[in-house]
């Protein structure tokens, strides 16, 4: 009984030298080692698929798809959309990489979903607060660094 004991924690310490010496070769720690493992997995999964899927969609040469050049752009657009959408990037670690203690700091219950809404300001992309106002301003005339609304052609040779 006692022997194999002794023989699991020698595996068990040989294990974990394994695992030290693997998080020191990767440049990061224990903790954070599986999620390190599996992003370079997870990035080469998505690109390999990806990769398979766009060489099937270009490969008919006589899909009007290929003939209508703003067609071709919006429906690639809309095919990478939709197959981006069996990935999701949210997040890399998995909870069972966290500790109990890290769990309690990074517990936030009140915490903002930024992500389930997008009717905050920094999901808009047209500021309402912020105008655009053209320059009144020449080149010639401009007494401050600032746009130019001067509509010749100029070079600036160095």
């Amino acid at each position: 009984d006692r022997q194999l004991q002794a023989e699991a924690l020698a595996e068990w310490n040989l294990r974990e030298q394994n695992n030290n010496a693997r998080a020191a070769y990767y440049g990061t720690s224990r903790k954070h080692l599986g999620s390190r493992l599996r992003g370079p997995m997870i990035l080469t999964t998505v690109t390999n698929c990806y990769d398979e899927y766009i060489r099937r969609h270009i490969k008919d040469k006589n899909h009007p798809d290929h003939i209508n050049n703003e067609r071709k752009q919006r429906n690639l657009n809309k095919n990478l959309s939709k197959f981006l959408k069996q990935f999701t990037f949210n997040s890399l670690t998995r909870q069972d990489d966290l500790s109990d203690d890290t769990k309690i700091l990074e517990h936030r219950p009140n915490k903002h979903d930024s992500t389930r809404f997008t009717n905050t300001i920094s999901n808009n992309l047209s500021h309402p607060n912020k105008r655009p106002r053209p320059s009144t301003d020449t080149l010639d005339n401009s007494t401050v660094a600032g746009p130019s609304t001067n509509s010749e052609k100029f070079f600036i040779h160095m």
